[in-house]
């Protein structure tokens, strides 16, 4: 639990995730504007498919917070007792005094 915690948060902290995500947002906003494209056309099948579209994407595009949200949620403590705060510190670089 702990190597996949800490895995999880370097990879959120990564600079190489930060262009990901940019790129994702751009293509979100493409998607974006073919639902409203299709629903100005007023084709509900269309446009139910495109909200489809929106729905997954976004739901991809948040899986990482949302696991490690889980993650802290589920455990205050990780397995051998090092708070998640620890963590945090050790990733950033921080010295504990």
């Amino acid at each position: 639990m702990k190597s996949e915690y800490v895995g999880l948060k370097s990879l959120e902290n990564h600079h190489g995730y930060k262009i990901l995500e940019a790129l994702w947002i751009h293509e979100l906003t493409e998607v974006e504007k073919a639902r409203d494209s299709a629903a100005k056309r007023g084709g509900e099948s269309a446009w139910r498919y495109w909200a489809g579209q929106e729905k997954g994407f976004k739901l991809a595009m948040t899986q990482l917070q949302r696991a490690l949200v889980h993650m802290e949620h589920e455990n205050e403590d990780l397995k051998d007792g090092t708070k998640i705060e620890d963590l945090l510190s050790e990733l950033r670089g921080e010295v504990k005094q």
